[in-house]
């Protein structure tokens, strides 16, 4: 039997079908690709700013509450009678007097139940002069003077002073601290009665309570952290434990300048931003960074790439596929009308 060939009006209509048919499909597929793409990462990027900003409003809003406990517990009678009776009896018969124990032992049990209930590290009573006369933890900061004796250049002594002269409550920064051979974090406040400064209350922040902060992983998914580092020597340290180094706090940095950690570089130089760039690890991530000026802290906020992009890149892959079918269908369709003409 003899098999019918395509006229050149058939393979003429062919061509001018597969042209007016398919390229206004592509075109429609790439154009629904890209608008696709742009809104969807649109939308990514919002969120991750969005989270950036809760968690930064989150831990300033911490700091604030906790400023406020320290003011109220400079405010409170027994305390205000507490650093007046201490630094009377240190004064007068020293710290290791019979006198100080029963004045301690007086007071002790209600500081060390206010430090328990609101998960604080230590509590410190601290006279005029720089003296420690109590501390809950009784550790090596313990009847030293923060004006004059080894710790005078710690970022305790510089609260305490600055206290001191502004009679304001204030927080530290958030670095490590000789006493405790570990990172911590200050609040302070002033004890006045009738004008006059009795002593300074000051609260040790829990590192557990920093940590909780920044190890809150919530739509952050698998690879998703927050970073809070802190400019030392021209280098940007991490102050708390990474997603993906437990070990990071204080014994891993990123030097200004790299190419490595830009979004931590920037945080803890006083940046804002957002941004795609490689971090710690050498990986590309999607970050927002600030600062937090209360604690003089740098806050990333940050997600892989191959992550954030993954829903995009899925998306993206199946209109891909269904314009290469639907092409095939409409290309099949063609040659049929075609050979029926």
């Amino acid at each position: 039997m003899k098999k019918h060939a395509h006229s050149p009006i058939a393979k003429k209509l062919l061509r001018w079908f597969l042209i007016v048919s398919i390229i206004p499909l592509l075109i429609v597929v790439a154009i629904t690709i890209n608008r696709t793409t742009t809104e969807m990462t649109k939308q990514i990027t919002g969120n991750l700013i969005s989270i950036s900003n809760a968690k930064g409003n989150h831990i300033n809003e911490y700091m604030k509450e906790h400023i406020k406990d320290s003011t109220i517990l400079a405010q409170n009678p027994i305390v205000v009678s507490a650093v007046k009776d201490m630094v009377y009896v240190c004064d007068n018969f020293g710290i290791d007097s019979e006198e100080y124990k029963l004045v301690e032992n007086q007071y002790r049990d209600y500081l060390i139940k206010y430090s328990d209930t609101y998960n604080y590290y230590d509590l410190f009573l601290v006279c005029p002069n720089g003296r420690i006369v109590f501390s809950v933890a009784h550790e090596q900061d313990f009847d030293t003077n923060l004006r004059e004796g080894p710790y005078k250049d710690s970022h305790l002594a510089e609260l305490f002073k600055e206290t001191s002269t502004t009679l304001k409550a204030g927080v530290s920064e958030f670095k490590y601290y000789a006493a405790s051979d570990e990172p911590a974090a200050f609040l302070a406040a002033p004890i006045v009665e009738d004008g006059k400064l009795e002593g300074i209350v000051a609260l040790q922040i829990s590192t557990d309570e920093i940590n909780n902060l920044a190890n809150d992983f919530t739509g952050l998914g698998e690879t998703g952290e927050l970073i809070l580092g802190t400019l030392v020597d021209n280098k940007g340290w991490f102050v708390v434990p990474t997603r993906h180094d437990p070990d990071s706090a204080f014994n891993s940095y990123v030097e200004i300048g790299s190419n490595l950690g830009v979004p931590l570089q920037n945080a803890v130089l006083g940046n804002e931003g957002f941004g795609t760039y490689k971090d710690y690890r050498g990986k590309r991530v999607l970050a927002s960074w600030r600062y937090l000026p209360d604690m003089n802290l740098g806050m990333v906020v940050k997600i892989d790439t191959d992550e954030a992009y993954a829903s995009v890149k899925n998306l993206s892959w199946l209109i891909s596929v269904l314009g290469v079918f639907f092409s095939l269908i409409v290309v099949l369709i063609v040659n049929v009308i075609s050979k029926s003409l």
